[in-house]
């Protein structure tokens, strides 16, 4: 059995996932990745709809990224100690 959860793959450069949430009404998820980068997903198409870039992140460490409450922002933090 498959479960209740769609299965798709990212389309574009390969990525290590490193976490993964949702906005507060379950349409985008916002995945962190260990190459400097986070990425927002539609959650039910899998497309990908913004790659957010710019993190220091030289030693190739899982990057946390989450929504603001009101899903209108995306934070992340870096390897730097920035929060973006």
């Amino acid at each position: 059995s498959k479960g209740p959860f769609a299965t798709f793959s990212v389309p574009g450069e390969p990525r290590d996932f490193a976490s993964i949430c949702f906005n507060f009404d379950g349409k985008l998820m916002l995945v962190g990745t260990a190459q400097g980068a986070a990425v927002s997903i539609d959650a039910f198409k899998g497309t990908e709809l913004q790659t957010f870039r710019g993190h220091a992140n030289k030693m190739g460490l899982p990057l946390e990224a989450c929504f603001s409450a009101d899903g209108a922002q995306v934070m992340s933090g870096s390897e730097d100690g920035k929060i973006w």
